[in-house]
């Protein structure tokens, strides 16, 4: 999938943090992966960012096929995380150590 940009990947960070938690409190998978709308997200999660910036990003996560959602009057409602995003969330460390490796490995071919 394309790369996201720095709004959604936080978004998404945040959603995939949410749902290891509820994973821990609930046993149903799927009702860990809803939440009703940006603004349950932005209030609950992510209070700290504009709502219309948590709106561009969902939009954004769901054209690139991170989750579902009802589209109506400009506005998603009842989002669901998709498998690709589980997955995200799940190989996100990973990611963190390749750019370290991979910033390392530059560094070190600038040295005489």
């Amino acid at each position: 999938m394309p790369e996201l940009t720095k709004a959604s990947q936080h978004l998404l960070k945040a959603l995939c943090k949410e749902y290891r938690h509820r994973k821990k409190l609930l046993s149903d998978d799927f009702d860990c992966r809803i939440f009703c709308s940006p603004q349950q997200i932005c209030d609950s999660l992510l209070n700290e960012i504009a709502l219309s910036d948590i709106e561009a990003a969902c939009f954004e996560l769901k054209r690139e096929g991170y989750i579902s959602a009802l589209e109506t009057e400009g506005s998603l409602s009842e989002i669901i995380l998709s498998d690709a995003a589980i997955h995200y969330g799940e190989t996100a460390f990973s990611r963190a150590c390749q750019r370290v490796l991979q910033t390392m490995a530059g560094l070190r071919n600038l040295l005489p």
